[in-house]
């Protein structure tokens, strides 16, 4: 039991109903980044050929920026503040079973800071490691191509481009239900939120299509248990980028893969791809779209590892390294961060207008 939201999820364990509602049209906002340089105290300008966001259409020459305080790293992105609305993203890069979580993100002054803690596997102290981070806030219902829906648990903060509801039930798993948004052939992201004293880290054990895409979400700790009441956010995109912007708007060069038991499942475009290349190593493709500044994120899938060999519910799955020619690599891991086999989603976006 972490917060009140824990208290209140752990007793009601029932049903936390989103309503669908339409947000005021507005101009969307995004933003994302790399921190190469994970422990550097003092505000440091960003890789720019890994970060971009709406804030370059008005202010071209301001970049994202970071910085360590505390044990936990900041995300600058500049002019774009709102509040703790939006959706926010993490996935850990390297090699060695590190991971993040999401602690907060607000505006100070006139930008978006987005807060981040890391570790190692089995450990709740913070531990340097690089890692991607996106944050996005939608516009009102959008028609065009494709959908996108989200929610952050604990502020009911919600949006889902075809106006349809977005429904949560249970208290870790969790069944989140995206309605109206198409069949499989989406992804699916979701990342743990939590305090900087603790190492929290989320997946998706299942994925189902009936009347709306659901999602069943398991989140853990760093000993592998699944407490009730551990808060997340969660994302659904299908033929758009994870940012959320309906095509003809930007990033016109983009794609998302469902990658199970090393092959390609469901995926957008149809010439992406994902294979084996080592023990729990797997190299995605997005062919054509190493273009301009690009972004990727990874979320572990299924009662791992492997999907049909359970034993260790609490896989996970990170980046290996910085990707080249639009090749993110995943590694996934045990709970004690053993490599692992199991499948995964990717997400990968470019900057390109």
């Amino acid at each position: 039991m972490r917060t009140k939201l824990s208290i209140i999820m752990a007793m009601l364990a029932t049903l936390l109903c989103i309503p669908g509602q339409a947000q005021a049209a507005s101009p969307a906002k995004w933003g994302f980044a790399y921190v190469d340089n994970p422990t550097a105290a003092v505000w440091t300008t960003l890789d720019p050929t890994h970060q971009w966001g709406s804030w370059k259409t008005a202010a071209p020459a301001l970049s994202a920026e970071g910085r360590l305080v505390g044990g936990v790293y900041q995300v600058k992105f500049p002019a774009i503040g709102t509040g703790t609305r939006g959706l926010a993203h993490v996935t850990a890069v390297g090699g060695t079973g590190n991971y993040c979580h999401l602690v907060r993100w607000f505006q100070e002054g006139v930008d978006e800071i987005v807060e981040v803690k890391c570790q190692m596997a089995r450990s709740v102290s913070p531990s340097p490691t690089r890692f991607t981070v996106l944050w996005t806030l939608s516009p009102g219902v959008t028609g065009g191509q494709g959908a996108h829906a989200y929610l952050h648990l604990a502020t009911g903060e919600r949006y889902n481009s075809t106006g349809g509801p977005v429904t949560v039930t249970g208290s870790n798993p969790y069944l989140v239900q995206f309605a109206g948004v198409g069949a499989l052939t989406g992804n699916i992201q979701v990342t743990a939120v939590g305090q900087a004293q603790q190492a929290l880290r989320c997946k998706v054990m299942d994925w189902k299509y009936t009347v709306a895409v659901s999602a069943s979400v398991y989140c853990f700790t760093a000993s592998g248990q699944a407490p009730p009441g551990v808060d997340f956010t969660a994302s659904y995109h299908r033929e758009r980028s994870i940012i959320g912007a309906a095509p003809p708007e930007p990033p016109k060069a983009y794609g998302h893969l469902w990658c199970f038991n090393g092959s390609a499942g469901a995926r957008y475009p149809v010439n992406v791809g994902c294979g084996q290349t080592g023990p729990a190593k797997y190299l995605t493709s997005f062919p054509g779209q190493q273009l301009n500044e690009t972004h990727a994120q990874v979320t572990a899938y299924g009662p791992g590892p492997g999907v049909t060999a359970p034993g260790d519910p609490a896989t996970y799955c990170t980046l290996t390294t910085i990707w080249v020619n639009a090749q993110p690599p995943v590694n996934c891991f045990t709970s004690t961060g053993a490599p692992s086999l199991n499948s995964f989603f990717t997400a990968f976006t470019t900057s390109r207008p």
